[in-house]
């Protein structure tokens, strides 16, 4: 039985609870995709996020601070590629939910255009942290407006800015859903990291599926 809503128009306690019921339905199988990937994301932040570069000696070797600077720099790009691939492969899974086929581990990986997701995925985030930069606001309204990028990318074959206009556009036409949406989202992860952080493991695959049903339900296409 599929979930039909009018283009441009859900629930947002019909996401959540189909959210909730697509995850109940393949606990295992998320739980332990979830539990790779923070492994992973854990890793890599530890492997990348130890340079740094201090001396206290005032006429230290120039060539040995931009060494470090360079290293610092290559490692917060390797660092968001990696994580804008464990992002995409939440997506890809929540995704596939939608059309009633449940997530593993072999379908979180057909990521399509991987070049089109890395960029997609560095796209958003140096736009959003550009406009935290400028008094906050700014980047958590595109980091709001710009929420189904990733969706067009995997879904549509969009390139990055398009995915990020089509987004833009999707999110900008139905604002209130979408805020009580992300509202209702981050309280869902708060609870998670409450319940002694393991409960995480449950409310990002819930709250990336209820998204995954939004983005289809806004556009009239129905989830499974």
């Amino acid at each position: 039985m599929s979930t039909n809503p009018p283009a441009g128009v859900f629930s947002v306690g019909a996401a959540v609870s189909y959210g909730w019921n697509r995850f109940k339905a393949n606990t295992v199988q998320w739980v332990l995709i979830m539990l790779v990937i923070v492994v992973i994301s854990v890793t890599v932040d530890f492997a990348f996020g130890g340079l740094d570069y201090a001396s206290d000696d005032a006429d230290a070797d120039a060539s040995l601070a931009v060494t470090f600077t360079l290293a610092g720099v290559g490692s917060a790009l390797a660092t968001a590629v990696i994580n804008s691939l464990l992002h995409a492969a939440v997506v890809r899974g929540s995704l596939d939910e939608t059309f009633g086929r449940k997530a593993s581990f072999e379908s979180v990986l057909r990521l399509g255009n991987i070049v089109d997701v890395v960029l997609a995925g560095l796209l958003t985030t140096v736009l959003t942290l550009i406009g935290l930069l400028l008094f906050v606001l700014p980047g958590i309204v595109f980091a709001f407006v710009s929420w189904f990028t990733l969706m067009f990318v995997l879904d549509k074959q969009q390139s990055p800015v398009t995915a990020v206009m089509s987004s833009v556009t999707l999110v900008s036409a139905s604002i209130g859903p979408c805020l009580l949406l992300a509202l209702a989202s981050i309280g869902i992860v708060i609870l998670g990291f409450l319940a002694c952080g393991v409960g995480v493991l449950a409310a990002l695959p819930v709250v990336s599926i209820a998204s995954a049903y939004a983005y289809r339900a806004l556009q009239g296409e129905g989830a499974a």
